[in-house]
């Protein structure tokens, strides 16, 4: 993962220095909605939030899963008395989705993002290097309250709340805004004209790596997967489902992180990427803030693999 990594950053900084070309129109030319200055927005800040009020709860020797709000999409799980490494696993059918879980005893939120049926929530304990064994585990019984509910609200990938700088912003930017379209439009330009790609940090990163929002906001600068959780929260934050997607681009399988974004009946088009009809399409704020020139890498977008989704 760390050549990937590696690699990724040294091909995007060959990117960067390179010129320009032609790729399509921009966001700038297909929506003129100016963004909001800072402060700009006055009114309340009303987002989906996660809770864990326990109204629907499976708990044993300091395992806690709060299933209180899996139609929103979510699980809330937390475990104390433990102080070795702690993984969440989540299961449905023949797909799962493993996590890093805190043993300070703090809640955090996971997407029940594979639609509706009988997901398996487990609380797995690290035994020696990467072996693991569970020490709590329930099945939840879920029926979401639209297939977008996952993608409307947030989890450990994609963590904020309506205290959060990112919000904030998110709500200042689109305070001009009438309509998704335009929402959508000036967030993207804003991340892509904004928001510096941090090579050193993508040669040194880790696994395990979260993404901060709030910090990234503040540094201007970060990975692939910072981009793309800061676009999520932003869309998110302004009732857009978003998807951040985690996966693999180009013929070298570079791994990298997008966003996916749905928006009814409206079709977009941006740089190589086209959004039409009722369905998601991909949008890569990473690679438009390198000027469109990554598009050699990423052809028409079928080199693009999807492999898991948050």
């Amino acid at each position: 993962m760390r050549k990937k990594a590696i690699l990724f950053a040294a091909v995007l900084c060959a990117v960067l220095l390179a010129s320009c070309g032609a790729s399509g129109p921009k966001v700038s030319e297909l929506v003129s909605v100016e963004a909001g200055a800072d402060g700009s927005y006055t009114g309340t800040v009303e987002i989906l939030e996660n809770t864990a009020p326990g109204d629907v709860t499976y708990q044993r020797n300091g395992s806690m899963i709060d299933a209180s709000n899996a139609s929103q999409g979510y699980v809330m799980v937390a475990q104390s008395g433990v102080e070795n490494r702690l993984k969440v696993q989540i299961i449905k059918e023949d797909v799962r989705y493993n996590y890093d879980l805190n043993n300070q005893g703090q809640w955090e939120a996971f997407p029940l993002q594979m639609g509706d049926g009988t997901y398996t929530v487990r609380i797995m304990q690290n035994k020696e290097d990467n072996r693991y064994f569970e020490l709590f585990s329930a099945q939840i019984t879920v029926t979401l309250d639209s297939e977008f509910a996952p993608f409307l609200c947030p989890n450990q990938f994609v963590c904020y709340d309506s205290s959060s700088a990112v919000v904030r912003k998110s709500m200042d930017l689109c305070s001009n805004a009438q309509t998704d379209i335009e929402k959508l439009a000036v967030v993207y330009r804003w991340i892509t004209k904004t928001i510096r790609y941090d090579t050193p940090k993508a040669e040194s990163i880790r696994s395990g790596y979260l993404p901060d929002v709030d910090a990234i906001l503040d540094s201007k600068k970060g990975i692939c997967f910072d981009y793309a959780a800061v676009m999520a929260a932003m869309l998110r934050a302004q009732g857009i489902p978003a998807k951040l997607v985690v996966g693999t681009v180009s013929e070298q399988d570079l791994n990298h992180a997008w966003n996916e974004v749905y928006l009814q009946n409206v079709g977009w088009v941006t740089v190589r990427i086209y959004f039409e009809g009722n369905q998601w399409q991909r949008m890569d704020p990473t690679f438009e803030a390198s000027g469109g020139s990554f598009a050699k890498y990423i052809g028409d977008g079928s080199m693009y693999t999807s492999l898991k989704f948050y």
